[in-house]
């Protein structure tokens, strides 16, 4: 029986190796789009509204605290106890966000698991004036 060279197992195993984190880093690419989308959807976003609105009852209106938000995309991802983690930047400020944690219910609808929000944001609440 002919021996294998050492340099044909090196490489056997660095293409086995490659494989197996190319296929999770493929994973994790397509898990982290789905999420996104799922942060995205209209279904999300009513949910952010209908949150802001409760900090702030004149958000989105001229004397509203709370006049536009926008979704960190860079934030997104896997809640360690299920769901999605996805943070709202309020009035393109960075300092004034809401964080906010997605996940379905038993029925399968999106829910508000949890959420909090910037002391920025709760000093502006509180005192009632845009700074």
């Amino acid at each position: 029986m002919k021996r294998v060279p050492v340099w044909v197992w090196i490489i056997t195993a660095l293409i086995v190796v490659g494989g197996f984190f190319g296929e999770r880093y493929m994973s994790n690419k397509e898990q982290q789009a789905i999420m996104i989308k799922v942060a995205e959807s209209s279904e999300a976003k009513s949910i952010y509204e209908q949150e802001l609105k409760e900090l702030d009852s004149t958000a989105f209106t001229e004397n509203g605290i709370i006049k536009e938000y926008s979704i960190e995309k860079s934030s997104i991802n896997h809640n360690q106890m299920g769901g999605i983690n996805v943070k709202v930047t309020i009035n393109n400020d960075s300092k004034l966000y809401a964080l906010f944690i997605l996940d379905k219910d038993k029925n399968g609808k999106l829910v508000d698991d949890g959420a909090g929000y910037s002391s920025k944001l709760d000093t502006l609440l509180k005192t009632g004036a845009q700074k």
